[in-house]
C-alpha cells in the first residue's frame, strides 16, 4: 500500500506557510476515490437492508472498499 494509506493529497499544490498559515492540501485521495464510487453504488440491488440507515452505511463502506483498493491497485 501506499506510504500514506489515504494516498496523499488528491489535489497537491505548493503553498507556502508564510502566505496561507495552516494551510493543507486538501482533501486525500482516498476521500476523493470514494467520492467518485458514491455515483455508482446506487446501481446495486440493496434490497437485503431494511432501512434507509442501513443502505447508507453500506454505500459508505462499499465507497470506501472500493476507494482502498484503487489505491492498492495503484501502489503496486
Amino acid at each position: 500500500m501506499a506510504d500514506k494509506p489515504d494516498g496523499g493529497p488528491a489535489f497537491p499544490c505548493m503553498a507556502p506557510e508564510n502566505i496561507h498559515p495552516g494551510a493543507t492540501s486538501g482533501m486525500d485521495l482516498r476521500d476523493w476515490f470514494a467520492g467518485q464510487v458514491v455515483s455508482c453504488v446506487p446501481l446495486r440491488n440493496w434490497s437485503e437492508f431494511s432501512s434507509n440507515e442501513e443502505i447508507i452505511s453500506a454505500w459508505a463502506h462499499c465507497a470506501y472498499a472500493v476507494a482502498d483498493a484503487l489505491i492498492a491497485e495503484r501502489d503496486k
